[in-house]
């Protein structure tokens, strides 16, 4: 590999010429440059990130810390992170938590020593309390953090003097499920979720108060399995009930998927017989039959604005924290229906 003297020496010009040619100086003459480019590039000259950087002071990494690795949801968040950060010329270091708190701190004081110009850290939805982080010195842009089940009062984290900024998703797509559904005869409406996507049995409970109706425990299937697996479980336990609910809601698209499994077994028509919910609107949905109705969180979106307002607060001279909240929204497509009449 050619290093940068060689190429002084190759185009007759001294070591600070190309370098300032290199990183594209318009110090340098354009032919002169030019040349100096495509030496470097017929050579495949590679440069020396760690030197730069204690040059220029930024490494152009950027930590990324999620919850794991498996995930759809955390997937499309990293490809809206890396379509914002890759026209400014960053990389990620990419690092699970595991869904544990010990797990988000570990990760975080690795990637500092690793020297990143900033962290974008999605929690998960699990109780984490951004403040036993206060002692750091990059910008930091959480998401993922569910008002629900934060550990500090969400007011106290806004009106604190901190640089952090958050992306939150409304939780507006609970309204829209609740009249949607009582708009269809529904009055049976049940709940399933594994732990970690429980907390939105509070907001499911709420919008159908809002309608008149009520969702009782009874109706509310929660469980530590996750996935197709949870939901195929806690479907199960719904449908045994001598009156099962008419339509239910899963925490998630794949724990949809279980229950659409249990729900064919019991030999139930969706949505002829039972209409089913997912949420996240992953691609997948769409090719399931029948197709999945499913609230859409704009998971890429929520990257896009994370890794955004992580630049500004890189280039800001003082950093300030941003509150950016993404709307979420109610897809319908064809796994809910009208309620049996006979059922109803």
């Amino acid at each position: 590999m050619i290093t940068m003297k060689e190429i002084a020496k190759i185009t007759g010009h001294n070591a600070s010429t190309v370098s300032r040619a290199l990183n594209n100086s318009n110090l340098v003459k354009k032919e002169t440059r030019l040349l100096i480019q495509e030496v470097a590039k017929s050579h495949n000259y590679l440069p020396d990130i760690q030197a730069r950087s204690l040059i220029m002071g930024k490494s152009k990494l950027i930590g990324v810390i999620i919850p794991e690795l498996v995930s759809n949801y955390f997937a499309d968040i990293i490809s809206g992170i890396e379509s914002v950060l890759a026209t400014e010329g960053y990389s990620i270091l990419i690092a699970k938590s595991g869904f544990e708190e010990e797990g988000i701190i570990e990760n975080f004081n690795t990637l500092i020593s690793r020297r990143v110009d900033g962290m974008i850290i999605e929690s998960g939805a699990f109780a984490f309390d951004p403040f036993v982080l206060s002692h750091h010195n990059v910008p930091i842009v959480y998401t993922g953090v569910n008002r629900d089940v934060i550990k500090q009062d969400m007011d106290a984290i806004l009106s604190a003097d901190t640089s952090d900024s958050y992306i939150f998703t409304d939780n507006n797509a609970f309204d829209d499920i609740a009249e949607y559904l009582t708009g269809l005869g529904h009055r049976r409406i049940g709940f399933l979720s594994d732990n970690l996507t429980s907390h939105r049995l509070k907001s499911l409970r709420r919008s159908i108060s809002m309608q008149g109706l009520d969702l009782p425990d009874h109706y509310a299937a929660v469980g530590a399995e996750r996935y197709e697996r949870g939901g195929y479980l806690q479907m199960q336990k719904l449908l045994s009930l001598k009156q099962p609910p008419t339509a239910v809601m899963a925490g998630t698209d794949n724990l949809a998927i279980g229950a659409v499994r249990a729900a064919k077994e019991h030999d139930l028509r969706i949505p002829e017989d039972i209409s089913i919910i997912g949420y996240d609107n992953l691609t997948f949905g769409d090719y399931l039959y029948p197709s999945l109705t499913s609230v859409d969180q704009f998971t890429r979106r929520i990257g896009e604005a994370a890794a955004e307002s992580l630049l500004r607060g890189i280039h800001a001279e003082k950093r300030n924290g941003e509150i950016h909240v993404i709307s979420t929204g109610l897809v319908v497509k064809e796994s809910t229906g009208p309620v049996r009449k006979a059922g109803g």
